[in-house]
């Protein structure tokens, strides 16, 4: 058993591990109020006005097939979310979708997603069936990235192209959580495609990467 009383570190592992620390088969809530986290009127009033911008950039009748959420300071959202479209456009590639969300301060996990009160921005692209296309769908997952990690900000762990150069300028603390999970589970007997993902994406010896055309 754990809560945050009786083995708390259990509890904030159990809570936010991904499933790394064993399997949860029973859970006691404490409801204490229903409704969203409590947003200020300007939070209120920038989320409207960002939705607003989304809809304008979004390509019509564009189904999404690829999506990416980062989290940004709300002061810098705009602009994010502008630089993000001019970003896939270059690539050729449609805007499928746009959700702007108020996200609540993450104080409890061991893997905290939102450090303080932030902005969601969750980007969806049309996915195209071609070697180019899906070279170009890389490429534009990780300039994402990189545009949310240049403001400070982080993206949301499990994306398939995000690098471990990435994940370590995100999540600093990443690696100590890998060992944690290995500490508390060294047979591996509880993993799944999340942490088999990451654990490989640690594992891998660096290596230069050129690229030319001729």
């Amino acid at each position: 058993r754990a809560s945050r009383a009786t083995n708390p570190e259990l509890f904030r592992a159990a809570i936010g591990g991904h499933g790394a620390f064993g399997v949860i088969y029973s859970v006691t809530l404490r409801l204490a109020r229903a409704g969203a986290a409590p947003q200020t009127p300007a939070m209120e009033a920038s989320v409207l006005r960002l939705n607003a911008c989304a809809a304008m950039l979004r390509a019509e009748h564009a189904e999404p097939a690829v999506s990416l959420e980062m989290l940004v300071s709300p002061g810098c959202a705009e602009e994010v979310l502008a630089e993000a479209a001019a970003l896939l456009h270059a690539r050729g590639l449609a805007l499928a979708s746009v959700q702007v969300r108020s996200i609540a301060q993450d104080a409890e996990t061991l893997l905290p997603w939102a450090r303080s009160r932030c902005v969601s921005i969750e980007i969806g692209f049309v996915r195209t069936a071609t070697l180019s296309a899906g070279v170009r769908r890389a490429q534009a997952c990780r300039e994402l990235i990189d545009l949310a990690l240049a403001r400070g900000g982080r993206f949301r762990l499990g994306n398939a192209y995000a690098s471990r150069e990435q994940v370590e300028a995100g999540y600093p603390d990443f690696a100590a959580f890998l060992a944690e999970a290995r500490r508390s589970d060294p047979a591996e007997r509880f993993t799944n495609a999340w942490l088999h993902h990451h654990r490989n994406l640690f594992r891998r010896v660096p290596c230069e990467v050129r690229w030319s055309c001729e």
